[in-house]
């Protein structure tokens, strides 16, 4: 047990997760299908903090680049400043950006505003979640604002979606994992 926030460390998936919270989330990459690394690597940021990434999502891609690889840093509430320094200090030294998610995994449309805080060349966001082309043959997930405006496939150009059959899947088993006992399965 992580005695300095109360999370309960959990083994699941080969890996020895800080928390259960980190585990539904790789619960939730596995069900989708969204290949994941757990704390690939640790990093000193020009200010000389050492930082640690949750995952790194080697396929995934943000917005309409398609260049694909995201840090992804899962909290259990909101940032706090020093947390959003180390997220756009992370962007500098890679230069790959970084999604902060707050919570459960859950749908935009059921989050609402308090959903991923993005971190890139453009500075930070908020509102962002997972979409997925709508498109069979093709399936791109990527990570992008939540607005009607922005739901193009940057691979195949089909529209994108946050609610496709899916998500809808990965995010309702991911808050359904037990982890009793360390067990593995959802």
């Amino acid at each position: 047990m992580n005695t300095s926030t109360g999370a309960i460390e959990t083994v699941y998936d080969g890996y020895r997760f800080r928390s259960q919270l980190e585990a539904r989330w790789a619960t939730f990459f596995n069900v989708l299908g969204v290949k994941y690394e757990y704390e690939k690597e640790g990093y000193r940021l020009r200010n000389g903090t050492l930082y640690l990434p949750d995952f790194w999502l080697p396929n995934v891609t943000l917005r309409f680049d398609l260049t694909p690889g995201i840090w992804i840093e899962i909290k259990g509430q909101g940032p706090t400043a020093e947390e959003s320094i180390k997220c756009g200090g992370l962007y500098d030294v890679t230069l790959r950006p970084v999604i902060l998610f707050v919570g459960l995994p859950t749908s935009w449309n059921e989050r609402g505003n308090d959903s991923g805080y993005e971190f890139s060349e453009r500075g930070w966001d908020n509102c962002m979640g997972f979409m997925e082309c709508e498109r069979g043959t093709c399936r791109h997930i990527k990570i992008e604002f939540a607005e009607s405006n922005y739901r193009e496939c940057p691979k195949c150009k089909a529209r994108a979606s946050e609610d496709t059959p899916r998500l809808i899947a990965a995010y309702t088993t991911a808050r359904q994992a037990r982890f009793e006992h360390n067990q593995n399965g959802y």
